[in-house]
């Protein structure tokens, strides 16, 4: 076999295509390496809880303006039941890519407290992004009831041995009521319903001393005249009715619980998705648009991002066993 030599490779031709070649094949290395830009596709908002509630009226509010600032469909899926366990269980089972939220309230955290085999561990299988928003509570008596405020409960449940019926919807609710009864002295028979419009209709109807429900619900009574405020649960008057006071003014010093609505998503999910979410929900909850929407829902805006959330999710995680202990609602592991 002959070899002719002008088929051999040229040393210099040959350097100088592989330094051609350099740059490109660099450059594809470091495409492949780099991390997806998020969002990658359509992001869902999951509520655990029913339309219609506080959380998912915040949170389509959100949604819809965040689809716009990221040009990408951000939708929000209700998937109610058991508390909120059978939503919270949905996004544990989704993908750990921050494209499935979970949107959701202080049940999250303490709600597998109160079950025998708990599915999930909050704060464990959960990271924490932020928290978007908070919400009071608005105590109101009835017309019938023998007081129109908060002193005059006092009073009365001091002179009578019987309770002071007051109607409450969800464990939360029930929860801070048991922290007011606490807070002054007095004997509450706390009526539990499963309806929140239920509860306030009774109270206005005189079938119970008072109620506790959220602003929305209770404050179109109280200025129609059906239903008398006692106060807010809040440390600070509300945006949505600054004329009421807070239960601390009106008679039980200190006094202050919220609720609020948070984003979490799974364990494992990327620190760049997380920090991506977080600036979204702070760059809408912060507008002006979102302050008059919150007032008008009788929310308040609550930013908190991944840097400060974290730690004030473990402190409310605390917070509300403890409070559900005291009412009753977790009993004491058997074994």
């Amino acid at each position: 076999m002959t070899f002719d030599r002008n088929d051999a490779p040229r040393p210099c031709a040959t350097r100088r295509a592989l330094l051609a070649a350099l740059p490109a094949l660099v450059l594809g290395g470091a495409v492949r390496a780099r991390p997806a830009a998020f969002p990658e596709h359509r992001v869902t908002l999951l509520v655990p809880y029913t339309a219609g509630t506080a959380a998912d009226a915040v949170a389509r509010y959100i949604a819809a303006k965040m689809t716009s600032l990221w040009n990408t469909t951000v939708m929000v899926e209700n998937k109610a039941g058991a508390d909120g366990v059978v939503g919270t269980r949905a996004v544990q089972q989704a993908p750990a890519d921050g494209h499935t939220v979970l949107f959701t309230g202080p049940p999250f955290l303490y709600n597998t407290d109160m079950l025998d085999a708990p599915p999930y561990t909050p704060l464990r299988d959960f990271l924490p992004v932020a928290r978007c928003s908070s919400a009071m509570w608005l105590f109101a008596a009835g017309k019938n009831a023998p007081f129109s405020d908060l002193r005059g409960l006092i009073d009365l449940g001091r002179r009578q041995s019987d309770g002071i019926a007051i109607a409450v919807s969800g464990s939360a609710a029930m929860a801070v009521a048991t922290a007011l009864k606490a807070a002054i002295g007095v004997r509450f028979n706390i009526v539990p319903y499963t309806s929140t419009s239920q509860a306030i209709t009774d109270a206005a109807a005189g079938h119970v001393d008072a109620v506790a429900a959220a602003i929305a619900g209770v404050a179109p009574l109280v200025r129609a005249g059906r239903l008398n405020a006692l106060g807010v649960s809040g440390p600070t008057r509300s945006l949505a009715v600054p004329e009421i006071p807070t239960l601390a003014e009106a008679g039980a010093p200190g006094f202050g619980f919220v609720s609020w609505n948070a984003a979490f998503v799974r364990s494992g999910t990327p620190d760049a998705a997380i920090a991506t979410l977080a600036e979204g929900l702070r760059a809408v909850t912060a507008s002006a648009d979102f302050r008059d929407f919150a007032r008008e829902q009788g929310v308040e805006p609550a930013f908190l991002g991944p840097d400060a959330w974290p730690a004030e999710a473990a402190a409310e995680q605390a917070r509300w066993s403890a409070l559900l202990r005291e009412a009753g609602l977790i009993k004491p592991k058997q074994g």
